[in-house]
């Protein structure tokens, strides 16, 4: 006979009870949850997500974005300037990693390999 234990646990944000695996197991801590739930969670990254991309379009719109002028673009082993780069809200300095060129050589090069997998 098997007993399943079920746990519970309350979500400190929005004080909903779920079962256990609706919360991330902290990294630093194996065995402990983080005490917001996996809703809460992605809706405070999703929220960080969109005022940051805001606050770089609004700085972008109005030039005052500081980007740096030289890039080395990670594919073709080169450094160009940063107007050869497609601009990332998310990357550290608002660049994509590879240049344009590359960039779209690489999507190329997947949507034949995604092309092949799904004929075969």
């Amino acid at each position: 006979m098997t007993t399943t234990t079920e746990e519970f646990k309350t979500c400190t944000k929005c004080k909903t009870e779920f079962l256990i695996e609706e919360f991330y197991t902290r990294a630093d801590r194996p065995g402990w949850h983080v005490p917001q739930c996996k809703y809460c969670t992605k809706a405070k990254v999703r929220e960080t997500q969109e005022t940051r991309r805001a606050r770089v379009k609004e700085q972008y719109e109005a030039g005052t974005l500081e980007v740096i002028e030289e890039k080395w673009c990670r594919i073709c082993d080169e450094v160009k300037p940063s107007s050869q780069f497609y601009m990332k809200w998310d990357s550290k300095d608002y660049l994509s990693h590879a240049c344009k060129s590359c960039h779209k050589y690489d999507c190329k090069i997947r949507a034949r390999i995604k092309k092949k997998k799904a004929n075969a």
